[in-house]
């Protein structure tokens, strides 16, 4: 059975990810700014995170934070569409600083194996396309 939810998103993902990185970010931000103002289990949780984080600052500080968060979460999904659809090259392209990479080379050479932890937050994805040019 087909699941037209998940078609849709297919296509979105895909729609995204023909577009310049600099639309795909200003969508995001544009449709993270409406989430932000809605009252989603989302916003909730995050502002329920937010005052336990950061119980002594003011109330507009943790409302501004909830927002920022929120935005940020909507532009990291849009960025899947091109991180998910686009070509390794053009990615990799992209990436313009890392930190760590010689400790992770010596590692290597040594013969003795990496593991590498990694949060998840942002795009991590990347992380393993540039990992594969190893």
């Amino acid at each position: 059975m087909i699941n037209l939810t998940d078609e849709i998103s297919a296509l979105c993902l895909k729609a995204l990810g023909k577009l310049p990185l600099s639309i795909v970010y200003r969508l995001g931000e544009l449709l993270g700014k409406f989430f932000a103002s809605m009252p989603t289990d989302a916003r909730r949780v995050t502002a329920i995170n937010i005052d336990l984080c950061f119980p002594n600052e003011t109330a507009k500080f943790r409302h501004d934070l909830v927002q920022k968060s929120i935005v940020e979460t909507v532009i990291t999904g849009f960025e899947m569409g091109p991180i998910w659809t686009g070509k390794v090259d053009d990615i990799l392209a992209r990436v313009i600083s890392v930190e760590g990479e010689q400790q992770v080379r010596s590692a290597l050479e040594s013969g003795k194996g990496v593991i590498l932890l990694a949060p998840h937050l942002g795009n991590w994805e990347v992380i393993g396309y540039y990992l594969s040019t190893y």
